[in-house]
């Protein structure tokens, strides 16, 4: 039964993996859409087997559509297969160096992940600094998943010290004397992040499952040991890893070497993504209050969109563009578009005027007062608790 199991494991473990690298190398993203081709097909054909139709295959930012739950059905059901036609045609009696094998594939994969993502939060990609529209929701409007954006883009030390943890734990997995310490870490941050992802409804819930048990696999090896060790029982020596030839071994440095510059090299492109994409700002940036117009309440402007809220709470969403130059506003929705012209009279007064769609707009703000959760700053002493 535990070869059986091992098996199927390991069958499951290579299609979940799939097509790692390719997706990860660059200018490879094409190659790996290619090559997963059969599986969007075996997708498709369970999803018509079940009576549930064709699943939308494309990107929607969601990990937890039908199509990801249909992939994870058909890897199970593929990798049952394959495990009893093994079953039925092996006589090996051990798998050690394919448990090797397989143990190492997790760590690069599970490594380069986690450093994306570690990477993400820590130069301000996955969890940015709430925004004036944001800051301007009530609380009960929020759905979880933005009332948790909200607050891990709020702290940056926290979402720093996650991010630095997933880096850290990710280059740990790349030595063989450091890998279950890696993994340890990384399972501490997994474990937080599944249960963030279940109790705030974040649609990643599918794939971080998968990260934390491959962890749970890598450190599977040395977690008995582990667990004797802290319950103050004397424990047996680690044997020392198996090492090959020295051509093997200088060639798993040369592969170690090429995985850490892959995630370097990934690191930077991101950074470069966000500088590309992310707007600078403008002198215009902030919270406005409108003075005596009934049709706006507050113009906010933020990394490059613009929002304006009337006095009924209804909101209008543009990207903008600010010239300083011609002390213009250009904004732009799928159904409207709008030029205003500006006048700064000093940093906090603003008066704007211009067209949108066919309406005319001539308007004076005020800018409007910081918000109480981006002044009230860190105290070590507190006489009595804060809370609001």
């Amino acid at each position: 039964m535990r070869r059986a199991a091992f098996r199927f494991g390991f069958v499951l473990t290579v299609l979940v993996m799939f097509p790692f690298p390719l997706g990860y190398l660059p200018n490879t993203e094409r190659l790996a859409g290619l090559v997963q081709q059969p599986i969007r097909w075996g997708v498709s054909a369970l999803a018509a087997l079940l009576g549930l139709g064709d699943p939308v295959q494309r990107m929607t930012g969601s990990g937890d559509t039908l199509f990801n739950y249909l992939a994870a059905l058909l890897f199970v059901l593929t990798a049952f297969a394959c495990a009893l036609a093994w079953t039925a045609v092996s006589r090996a009696e051990q798998y050690d160096r394919l448990a090797r094998g397989l143990r190492i594939a997790l760590r690069c994969w599970v490594g380069c992940v986690l450093f994306h993502y570690g990477v993400a939060k820590l130069i301000e990609m996955q969890f940015r600094t709430p925004p004036a529209w944001i800051l301007d929701q009530r609380v009960g409007d929020k759905s979880p998943m933005g009332l948790m954006w909200t607050f891990m883009g709020h702290s940056r030390a926290y979402t720093f010290g996650v991010g630095f943890a997933e880096c850290l734990g990710s280059v740990l997995l790349f030595w063989r004397r450091t890998a279950t310490l890696g993994a340890l870490v990384l399972a501490i941050v997994m474990t937080n992040v599944v249960a963030m992802n279940f109790c705030y409804d974040v649609p990643v819930k599918l794939f971080s499952i998968e990260l934390l048990v491959a962890l749970l696999a890598i450190a599977g090896p040395d977690l008995r040991r582990i667990l004797v060790a802290a319950l103050g029982h004397a424990t047996r020596e680690a044997p020392p890893p198996p090492r090959g030839s020295r051509r093997f071994e200088r060639m798993r440095g040369i592969v170690r070497f090429a995985f850490l510059a892959l995630m370097a090299i990934n690191g930077f492109r991101a950074s470069a993504f966000l500088d590309r994409v992310v707007p600078p700002e403008t002198e215009l940036d902030g919270t406005w209050d409108a003075i005596g117009d009934p049709r706006w309440a507050r113009l906010m402007i933020d990394t490059g969109l613009a929002v304006i809220r009337t006095p009924s709470d209804q909101r209008a969403v543009y990207r903008v563009r600010v010239d300083p130059r011609s002390k213009s506003i250009e904004l732009e929705a799928p159904l409207r578009t709008g030029l205003l012209h500006y006048e700064l009279r000093d940093r906090d007064h603003l008066v704007v005027r211009g067209t949108i769609g066919e309406t005319w707009y001539e308007v004076t703000l005020v800018r409007a007062a910081p918000w109480l959760l981006e002044t009230r700053g860190f105290h070590w002493i507190q006489e009595e608790p804060f809370n609001r």
